[in-house]
């Protein structure tokens, strides 16, 4: 399952599919309730009473839909801003969590001011099924969108999707198979799967094999009674794959991108929360701005997934248990895979053509996070040399000034998953770093396995010996915070696989935060590398960086066509992790043959006046001779 440039192509026009915008809030209507800016259909002139604030509302038409509005002709600000020059001073506060799973940046206390937070929990948590068909100019300007609930929505120019994969049973590809986990001993843990949450999303859609569309559903609980965490004993998997096809590129079926699996702790919370619904207004594509509406009350932004009425609150995952999931994929699995684990394991079976089945586990590791408002003026230092060409005009939250709307007051900028982190992300981060003295805000638990979104980007994809069609080349996991998308990189010259990772020096309680990096390589595409024999291979790894070389804990074993490489406990910032393996020389065994040769000697034999000379290996005198 390669992933494709055409993803950042498509991505400039829709920003996402996945991430929801909580720029401006209103009130706490559930999901189907008659509320202001919402979409009524053709029931225009019809009145209803809006169930909150009691006032009349009546179905009115607009320029490209007939929306909900207030009888009195007072105005209710859209729960998303559409138009950045609408916004609602009035908006609800950023909600506060109970631990670091839950946090998520808080609003600016004073004007003119710019943010930044690294914290990839804030892009995974809001990621849900989702269809849609774009219709498109010549000029590639979005000019008509439709959502879709299945494949027969009219495929005009482009369509994508992002689907939340559910358990197998209804649909028997594209599915979770199993769920499992292992205790620290490797002794299986008993898992009960406890069903989708939540029941229902505006936004799932039905799959069909046959075009490479997969089921789009939500996420799933389960139970795991004897190991308990803060909030109970439920867990919740969300395995999300994406993809697209495009007609002006004959593409009769659906390219697979990419695809990403979380693991949460969580406790389901009754009260009103929101999901997000996808928006079909053509103009906020074209601009792009985030294309969900309702996204309704903020309080939804803590929880790990949510419905109107309850929320999967996120609590540390417990860190002596090894969680694991198995996917059965209707294409195969190749290249490589990252994630935010420890000691991670994966098998493949199958066959690339017909499908394969991924098996992958690890156990849940610390992902430090850092976070900061600061005034515009005078920026650090840092900030002023990565902003030289002045500060970007965009951000993922931000808030107004003025009635003209060219540029905003506050924003706090905010990479998403690992999807973004090119050497763009990796200089920013770089630049916040001193900014926030070296120091997290938060610690939160991750659990994440997913592609490497940049595969095709790598300069190493062309080596023959990563050159894979139909396998998985491996995986590399790390706790560091932020590091440059792609597989290790292959030194030649030193023989080294050279990793760069970066992180907060300090976890929030001003403790070193000591890192992690697990390195899972084919067997083959390791001895194809250094041309090594069937022989063990050994491993020195070395942690390069701010503190020089450091020492660290390593290990290395061999299993089922797979090398294992850890290193815990090397200490940040900006360190390169390089890892050499090598391999003992045999002895040469050189057998010489010894074919013992006897020498011949001669004898001179005497009898009376005659002599005779008698050679060879035993020479005896002839009958009357004698020996002289």
């Amino acid at each position: 399952m390669k992933t494709r440039n055409n993803f950042i192509v498509v991505a400039a026009l829709m920003v996402s599919l996945v991430v929801p915008s909580f720029s401006s809030f209103a009130a706490d209507y559930p999901e189907g309730v008659p509320a202001p800016n919402r979409d009524c259909g053709t029931a225009a002139g019809a009145k209803v009473t809006d169930s909150i604030t009691g006032k009349e509302l009546t179905c009115t038409a607009g320029s490209t839909k007939s929306t909900w509005q207030n009888s009195d002709g007072t105005i209710v600000p859209e729960t998303t801003i559409q138009d950045p020059t609408v916004i609602d001073q009035a908006k609800e506060p950023a909600p506060v969590g109970e631990n670091d799973e839950q946090w998520i940046a808080p609003d600016p206390s004073s004007p003119n001011t710019i943010g930044y937070v690294a914290n990839e929990n804030l892009f995974y948590k809001h990621q849900q099924s989702s269809f849609a068909s774009f219709t498109q100019d010549s000029a590639g300007t979005i000019t008509a969108v439709e959502l879709c609930k299945d494949a027969t929505c009219a495929f005009n120019s482009l369509q994508r999707f992002d689907a939340v994969l559910p358990e197998c049973g209804v649909v028997a590809t594209n599915c979770i198979s199993e769920v499992f986990a292992k205790d620290e001993a490797g002794k299986a843990v008993a898992v009960k799967v406890i069903g989708a949450f939540p029941e229902l999303t505006p936004d799932v859609f039905k799959g069909d094999s046959s075009i490479n569309l997969p089921t789009g559903s939500v996420p799933l609980l389960v139970d795991i009674p004897s190991k308990p965490h803060d909030g109970g004993t439920t867990y919740m998997v969300r395995a999300l794959v994406n993809g697209f096809r495009d007609k002006s590129k004959n593409q009769s079926k659906f390219v697979i991108e990419n695809f990403d699996t979380q693991i949460y702790a969580v406790k389901l919370k009754t009260g009103k929360y929101a999901t997000n619904s996808m928006s079909s207004d053509v103009t906020r594509y074209n601009k792009g701005d985030r294309p969900y509406d309702n996204p309704g009350s903020r309080a939804a932004e803590i929880c790990a997934a949510s419905s109107a009425t309850q929320c999967a609150l996120s609590y540390a995952l417990p860190e002596n248990l090894s969680l694991g999931v198995e996917i059965k994929f209707s294409a195969g699995i190749s290249g490589w895979l990252r994630g935010r684990v420890k000691k991670p394991q994966v098998t493949i079976t199958g066959d690339a053509t017909t499908g394969q089945t991924l098996r992958m586990e690890g156990f849940a590791i610390h992902v430090p996070s850092i976070y900061k408002w600061i005034p515009k003026s005078p920026l650090p230092a840092t900030l002023v040399t990565f902003y030289k060409d002045g500060l970007p005009t965009y951000g993922s939250h931000f808030v107004l000034s003025g009635t003209d709307g060219t540029k905003p007051e506050n924003m706090i900028t905010q990479y998403g998953g690992t999807a973004f982190k090119d050497q763009h992300q990796w200089d920013e981060f770089l630049a916040w770093l001193p900014v926030v003295g070296d120091k997290a805000v938060v610690n939160p638990t991750f659990w994440n396995i997913g592609t490497m979104s940049n595969w095709e980007d790598q300069s190493d994809k062309n080596n023959p010996c990563f050159a894979s069609a139909t396998n998985l080349v491996g995986i590399v996991t790390t706790n560091a915070t932020q590091f440059l998308e792609g597989p290790p990189d292959f030194i030649a010259s030193s023989g080294t696989l050279d990793y760069q990772v970066a992180s907060p020096h300090f976890t929030p309680k001003g403790d070193v935060f000591a890192g992690t990096y697990d390195l899972v390589m084919s067997s083959a595409v390791a001895r194809c590398l250094y041309k090594f024999t069937a022989a063990p291979v050994k491993a020195t790894v070395s942690v390069a960086g701010d503190n020089a070389s450091q020492v660290v804990t390593t290990f290395l074993s061999e299993s089922a066509g797979w090398l294992h490489l850890g290193a815990y406990g090397f200490s940040f910032s900006n360190p390169t992790i390089r890892v050499k393996l090598t391999q003992d020389v045999p002895a040469k065994t050189t057998t010489t043959a010894t074919t013992a040769v006897a020498k011949k000697i001669t004898i001179t034999c005497v009898k009376g006046k005659n002599f005779k000379k008698v050679t060879g290996l035993k020479p005896t005198c002839p009958a009357g001779y004698k020996r002289k």
